[in-house]
């Protein structure tokens, strides 16, 4: 368990990065998303006016700054983080997953990680925040991540999957995963609960905190453990992944541990951990792994690799804006670039791809 000093350290050390409230400036909590208002603006039709990655807005005073000279060096494959626009972040102040749609080009989907979450939102090219969208039979624990991939191994349809997947205190019987097919954007957003199937997935080993849901090209679930930290030792312990031989209800199998690249601007990493709080599969396999320090790019060793051999796949650091409390990260849907957003704040940042 972390000491109180510790802890208080990494409040103070996000609140100065977020220009949030200290310990004695407490804000109200955000009340779950079935007692929200949901937001009314103009819906632009996903195939309209709107462009995936409009002109940047004007960079933000605080908290995030873009890569240093040496991080631009050594990423030749990615170009430096953009601010795109920011949303509202008094109705998602746990903005802790993000997934480009794959059948509505130009959106977004956003999760909100707290209790009682039954809904996703709509980020549209500007970070105008679209919603909410209901789930049918979500109730969340704790929601961590947002994945968009095929719907199964003989669908050819694009699924929504929601990971209720963090256990703070690692107490849970078993973790979910929601599962919807991509509704039709086109026009007006749907209002009544979009249908859902549920995964109910059991570690083999007893429970762990989570914040990375990975989903393969055949719909099996993968989730990256959110490792343990003691912060007296500066001692992250290690990152697991388990993996489901399907997406069905059953038990979860540990297949590996990975071994990440120390981070080359450690700053939140000595308080809270060189843990992983969110993660992306892209078309082609490769896999995007945020933490609270920085982003690392995983590649494949071949077109067919399993994601379960992913432990073993070749890992560099790739650019990302440092952020008060990182927990997602997600492709671009032709897996070009990349997006990300935090917790706290409202800004949608951009890393877009640099094509040879």
């Amino acid at each position: 368990m972390r000491s109180l000093t510790a802890v208080a350290l990494a409040t103070l050390t996000l609140a100065a990065l977020a220009g949030c409230a200290t310990p004695g400036q407490r804000a109200d909590p955000e009340p779950p998303l079935a007692r929200a208002t949901p937001v009314e603006p103009d819906r632009p039709s996903p195939r309209g006016a709107e462009e995936p990655h409009p002109t940047a807005a004007p960079v933000p005073s605080a908290p995030a700054a873009g890569p240093t000279p040496e991080q631009d060096a050594q990423a030749t494959a990615f170009g430096s983080p953009t601010l795109l626009g920011r949303f509202d972040a008094s109705r998602v102040p746990g903005a802790s997953g993000l997934a480009a749609s794959a059948r509505n080009p130009g959106w977004r989907y956003l999760l909100n990680d707290r209790p009682g979450t039954d809904a996703v939102w709509l980020l549209d090219g500007r970070a105008r925040l679209h919603g909410p969208l209901r789930i049918a039979g979500l109730d969340a624990v704790d929601t961590e991540s947002l994945e968009v991939a095929p719907c199964g191994p003989d669908d050819a349809r694009s699924c929504l999957y929601i990971g209720d997947i963090g256990d703070n205190l690692r107490s849970r019987e078993h973790v979910e995963v929601h599962r919807i097919v991509e509704p039709d954007l086109e026009g007006t957003l749907p209002t009544a609960p979009l249908p859902a199937d549920v995964a109910r997935l059991v570690y083999p080993d007893g429970p762990h905190d989570a914040e990375a849901l990975l989903v393969d090209a055949d719909g099996r679930p993968h989730l990256v453990t959110k490792a343990t930290f003691d912060a007296e030792r500066d001692e992250t312990g290690p990152t697991r992944l388990y993996t489901a031989s399907a997406f069905a209800n059953g038990v979860l199998e540990e297949v590996g541990r990975l071994t990440l690249p120390a981070p080359r601007r450690r700053v939140l990493g000595p308080v809270v951990g060189d843990v992983v709080t969110g993660g992306s599969v892209a078309g082609d396999g490769r896999v995007l792994l945020r933490t609270y320090d920085h982003v690392v790019l995983l590649t494949p060793p071949g077109p067919d690799a399993d994601l379960a051999s992913l432990p073993g796949w070749d890992a560099e650091e790739v650019p990302g804006p440092l952020l008060p409390q990182a927990e997602a990260v997600a492709w671009d849907a032709d897996g070009c670039g990349y997006a990300l957003v935090s917790e706290r704040i409202g800004d949608l940042w951009h890393v877009p791809c640099v094509r040879g």
